[in-house]
Parts: C-alpha cells; sequence; structure tokens
C-alpha cells in the first residue's frame, strides 16, 4: 500500500471511529467492559461495527458478483466451499482445487473483516444483515431453469448422484413436476 493510500485508509479509520462515537450504545449482558452499537436497527460490538461500516464504504459489488449472507453456525464452511467449488469449476481442474489444500474462509472472505482484499472479489460472504434487497433473489422451485441449460443440470444431477453414492443418501423425482424432493 503506497504512502497516499494508508493516509487514505488512517483518515478513513478516522471516520469510522468518528461515526461510532454517535450512536447510541448500550451494554453487553455478556460483559461487564463491552458495549453495543446500534447501527441501521442493530446491535454490534466495535469490532466489528468497524469493519462492516468499512466494508458498507469501500465495497462495491459487481453485476456478477455473489453475496453469500448466513446466520453463523447455520452452515456457512459448506456454503462458501459450494460456491466456490461452482464459480471457480471453469479456473481450475478438479485434482488442483483451491479446496483441497486451502479452508473455504480463505477462498471466500467475510468482506467485512477483509474490506482490501474482499473488494476485487466476485464472492464474498457476511454474517450480517444486509439491507439492500437488489442483493437479494427470491428462490422458486423450478427456478434452476432461468439460470441453467438442461445440460448444465444434467451434470449437477449426475455429479450428486456420484458423490452420493453409496452414503444411503439420493435425489428423488416428483413424476408431476420433475423437481428434487426429500
Amino acid at each position: 500500500m503506497s504512502k497516499t493510500e494508508q493516509q487514505k485508509s488512517t483518515a478513513a479509520d478516522e471516520g469510522i471511529k468518528q461515526l461510532v462515537s454517535t450512536l447510541p450504545t448500550k451494554p453487553d449482558c455478556n460483559s461487564t467492559t463491552n458495549l453495543l452499537y446500534q447501527y441501521q436497527g442493530f446491535w454490534y460490538h466495535q469490532f466489528y461495527l468497524e469493519h462492516l461500516i468499512a466494508a458498507q464504504t469501500h465495497f462495491t459489488p459487481e453485476p456478477n458478483s455473489t453475496i453469500l449472507c448466513s446466520y453463523p453456525k447455520t452452515g456457512t464452511t459448506w456454503l462458501k466451499a459450494l460456491s466456490f467449488a461452482i464459480t471457480t469449476r471453469t479456473h481450475y481442474p478438479p485434482s488442483q482445487s483451491p479446496l483441497l489444500s486451502r479452508f473455504p474462509h480463505d477462498c471466500v472472505p467475510f468482506f467485512e473483516l477483509a474490506p482490501s482484499v474482499a473488494r476485487n472479489k466476485l464472492l464474498v460472504a457476511t454474517h450480517y444483515t444486509i439491507h439492500n434487497s437488489s442483493f437479494y433473489r427470491k428462490g422458486e422451485v423450478g427456478d434452476w431453469r432461468n439460470f441453467l441449460t438442461e445440460e448444465m443440470g444434467a451434470r449437477l444431477d449426475k455429479i450428486m448422484a456420484d458423490r452420493f453414492a453409496g452414503s444411503g443418501l439420493g435425489l428423488w423425482f416428483s413424476a408431476s413436476n420433475q423437481e428434487t424432493t426429500n
């Protein structure tokens, strides 16, 4: 990072700290020394809030960006691994996937914890609420046909059948709509 970039970053950090200092606070019930800060209708610890604001300030999604938004402990690691594998499937042969030697959190950064790293990524993750509804798409049964060709769907079905082979799990299709059910 150049000296000018460092100065801008320091000024931005000071601006964020100034903003945080003006927000409503309340004591954290799990700590006698930490405060929670209210921002955009939610309560955050200062460390996470400063990173969240930095991410909101510096991260500009591209039209083909994917933001994975999940609650903690709901399968985020699995979601990151699956999403990374899908979005980079044409970049690496299966035997050379970065997921074979790196943790999914290294491949798909949390944009609030590493906004400078996430800035140029097309796939990032967050545990924070994103208020802009343009980031969301309502998934519906059969909607995959609007995004994948029949050949792509058949290829995914074969991959899943191969992966589930011998596990006792499988994909079942309804004769009425040819959609996967459990």
